[in-house]
């Protein structure tokens, strides 16, 4: 393979990466400095970085995980076309041409999706300077009860704590439009708690007499996401990390659509692979599953938002610029489906068995227990998560990375010995 098409990936990827950890650190820097926090654990960094996963720990952890994984892949598609006289296959028609067209079709699409995702109206509380959060004293508050609405740090805390001592909250929710074709049942009439108007103590036991039914919680959930909004909306009131986040965005919509394109290249060229690249075959096929495993906790990080922060938000204020739409967050689980089932060569029995054990396993997961899931990605992948949950987090995309550093190793162990045997075992 070409040089120039490692350098030209890795110079690509080098900036994703960047992009990715800059508005996390940008975060940790502009609310750690104005925290008051006597614990590390309750953090209003932390708390943000924890609520918002799918954006501040997804991209900079398992985002980097997945560009490490699809290195090779994107650099044999680069050399493919843009390097066809070195090739035994027979030319791609206008290979180089065709290269460049798609990749400004990509940078295009990608600015695209985030200029629209921009113009939203929905905000989120990391949008706000840590003094608007923090001088932010709610509405209608008297001890631990609010009559209107909890401040946005108290909604955090609440929803923060309410995954850890109960785990499950998507019983909680609450259903703010209902369908006009189905009578109300009783689960709308139920008192239940609502972290947009109660904090709490301990695991609950202070709650008697405060939980209230659907009706009275919606409301609750609406002033507080007009609350956000109308705070945005205040001159000067914007954090430095959403406009930094403003001008990286299309670099995390570029990585998405990225993704997608190397993985239909890898089902449409993987005869040419084959042939030409016959020496990387092996390793794109390991690289894939591990990318896979990165990638998939994009899905559950982002169920597990839209459900915490429509704890306070309610469910029309529960999007954020970040969000994606649903069916785009679907498509990427089908798409690790696809992957794990169709796209490594059968030649490399080790990979297709772990694809096709860990494809049953994803289908089964979420078919049958999504709600689980999504209750379990809360606590110890989103707003429910600590410091120790952070800590595994990263280690677990070390064990990731080092998997994939352990698996080229052997690969080039596996070459040396075919070298010095001549190619017989």
């Amino acid at each position: 393979m070409n040089r120039g098409s490692h350098i030209f990936v890795f110079l690509i990827f080098i900036i994703l990466g960047m992009s990715f950890w800059a508005t996390t650190i940008s975060l940790y820097l502009e609310f750690s400095a104005s925290d008051n926090s006597k614990s590390l654990n309750e953090a209003l960094w932390l708390k943000l970085l924890t609520h918002y996963s799918d954006l501040f720990i997804f991209f900079p952890v398992f985002g980097t995980v997945a560009l490490i994984a699809f290195y090779t892949p994107a650099s044999v598609f680069v050399d493919m076309y843009w390097n066809t006289g070195r090739q035994k296959s027979e030319s791609i028609p206008w290979a180089r041409l065709r290269f460049m067209f798609w990749f400004a079709v990509i940078i295009t699409v990608s600015f695209a999706i985030s200029a629209g995702t921009h113009d939203v109206a929905e905000r989120s509380l990391w949008q706000l300077k840590p003094s608007v959060l923090i001088d932010d004293q709610g509405e209608g508050c008297v001890g631990k009860q609010c009559a209107t609405r909890v401040s946005f740090i108290d909604g955090l805390t609440n929803v923060r704590q309410a995954s850890q001592v109960r785990t499950k909250l998507t019983d909680l929710a609450r259903k703010c439009q209902p369908d006009k074709f189905v009578e109300p049942g009783e689960s709308a009439q139920s008192k239940r708690y609502c972290a947009a108007t109660s904090t709490f103590a301990g695991h609950g036991e202070d709650l008697e007499g405060r939980l209230i039914d659907d009706e009275a919680c919606c409301k609750a959930q609406l002033a507080f996401d007009t609350a956000v909004k109308q705070a945005y909306r205040t001159d000067n009131s914007q954090s430095f990390t959403d406009k930094l986040q403003a001008q990286t965005w299309p670099f995390n919509i570029f990585f998405l659509v990225i993704l997608l394109v190397i993985s239909a290249l890898l089902a449409f060229r993987r005869p040419r692979i084959e042939k030409d690249y016959a020496d990387c075959a092996r390793s794109i096929d390991r690289g894939v599953i591990i990318g896979v495993l990165a990638v998939a906790f994009l899905t559950v990080m982002n169920r597990g938002f839209l459900e915490a922060t429509q704890l306070l938000h309610g469910a029309s204020g529960a999007a954020s610029l970040h969000r994606g739409p649903d069916f785009f967050i679907v498509m990427f689980a089908i798409w690790a489906l696809l992957i794990l089932f169709s796209f490594v060569h059968p030649a490399n029995e080790q990979a297709e068995v772990v694809s096709r054990v860990l494809g049953v396993i994803f289908s089964v997961l979420f078919v049958f227990n999504a709600d689980t899931i999504t209750n379990y990605g809360i606590r110890y992948l989103g707003a429910g998560a600590g410091i120790s949950e952070l800590i595994s987090l990263i280690a677990a995309a070390i064990v990731l990375v080092g998997t994939l550093i352990w698996l080229k190793y052997l690969r080039f162990m596996d070459a040396n010995e075919t070298k010095q045997t001549g190619g017989k075992n």
